[in-house]
């Protein structure tokens, strides 16, 4: 993780892990847990344990693949990327496609990627991962302002149901 202040724009927000240094008020922060996820369709195969484990990532810099490598480096399990993508969008494309498992929490994932059970998989557990949400102190332009209260609600919405769902799980106990 970086030491220096990341800049935050003037007019907008930023959903930042924690840790990251920034100037403008915290709106919102949770710990979601970390997942591993691959594609819901028939493409997909089972982790093999005695193959590495084919990791899709963003670039060098990307916190959920510093997660997984050193997950899998701790569990001594060999791994690689199989695929670096530009954007989300490209990592679940890729997911859904079969060609590897990428690593990401459980906020706004879409229909075609599935969670993986690591233990089921032979996968090391992963952590938890900090983020906050940040919004500029300048007041917002007349049009930044409305998309900017339509992304913290739906931030805080994320953030909200995906608490008490993983509340309820742990109140409810195993099934």
């Amino acid at each position: 993780m970086r030491n220096s202040l990341t800049p935050l724009p003037e007019d907008g927000l930023a959903l930042l892990s924690h840790g990251a240094m920034v100037r403008g008020p915290p709106i919102a922060s949770c710990s979601p847990t970390c997942r591993c996820l691959g594609g819901k369709c028939q493409h997909r195969r089972p982790v093999d344990p005695g193959e590495p484990v084919l990791l899709l990532a963003l670039d060098n810099q990307c916190l959920m693949r510093t997660i997984a490598a050193r997950s899998l480096g701790e569990a001594r399990r060999p791994w690689g990327v199989s695929f670096v993508g530009s954007s989300l969008s490209s990592l679940w494309a890729a997911a859904a496609a079969g060609l590897g498992i990428t690593v990401m929490t459980e906020l706004w994932l879409p229909e075609k990627v599935a969670k993986m059970d690591p233990s089921a998989e032979g996968l090391p557990p992963l952590s938890s991962i900090g983020l906050t949400l940040h919004r500029a102190e300048a007041r917002l332009s007349p049009a930044a302002d409305p998309l900017a209260s339509l992304v913290t609600a739906d931030v805080l919405s994320a953030i909200k149901n995906k608490t008490e769902t993983a509340s309820q799980a742990r109140h409810q106990g195993p099934s």
